[in-house]
């Protein structure tokens, strides 16, 4: 089932933090959390009273390791209808949006405060989500995320007869929009050449399509 809200739901208000390898200036996932909803309702111009009985969505890998969604909704002081989560990694934020759109569109709210954070250099969770990938993926040569999208990539590719030029458009744009980011942790161009000469990491995943690890959160 597909749906469209062009021209019904809009993106009102937007915050992004730097991000940071340093440990020296690292936050806990919570303040993570909290700077995201700051800038997101100062650049609304809306508070948190406004999305009492309203829709919260959060969108962060560590949640699935460190707590549930609903106590990081009460630990924020938020007392919403609505509590959206999303837990696919870097393709959370897109997911987070989506689902957003639906619940405004169904009238289920009038308004969703969609925030993430990420704070991988920080924890590292050992959970039975951890150990499951160590008994059961891990095993079979899946080393984490990098391999699983290769599996993906891989079928894609062979499906639809794509060429390596052809895959290297999206990083090469990517790359791109960050040098519009003045807070973008890359923000240099890279070419076609420059990505198909980089370090095979997974089978058609290279190293130029890899993302680094920071702590974030907007």
């Amino acid at each position: 089932m597909a749906w469209s809200f062009r021209g019904k739901t809009a993106i009102a208000g937007y915050g992004e933090t730097k991000v940071n390898r340093d440990k020296k200036g690292m936050l806990s996932i919570e303040q993570y959390f909290a700077r995201a909803a700051h800038l997101a309702l100062e650049s609304a111009g809306l508070s948190k009273k406004d999305f009492d009985d309203q829709g919260i969505g959060l969108m962060e890998p560590q949640l699935v390791y460190q707590m549930w969604s609903a106590q990081m909704v009460q630990d924020l002081g938020f007392h919403p209808r609505v509590v959206i989560r999303s837990d696919h990694g870097g393709a959370g934020a897109g997911h987070l949006l989506e689902q957003a759109a639906a619940a405004i569109h169904a009238g289920l709210v009038d308004k969703v405060l969609c925030i993430g954070a990420d704070a991988p250099l920080t924890y590292v969770p050992q959970t039975m989500t951890q150990r499951l990938v160590h008994d059961f993926i891990k095993p079979f040569g899946i080393m984490g995320a990098n391999s699983l999208f290769a599996l993906i990539a891989q079928r894609y590719i062979q499906q639809y007869g794509v060429t390596p030029e052809q895959v290297a458009r999206i990083p090469v744009i990517q790359r791109y929009h960050a040098t519009l980011n003045p807070i973008a942790y890359f923000n240099q161009p890279i070419t076609t050449e420059e990505y198909l000469n980089s370090r095979m990491i997974s089978d058609p995943i290279r190293l130029l399509d890899c993302c680094l690890p920071v702590n974030g959160c907007n």
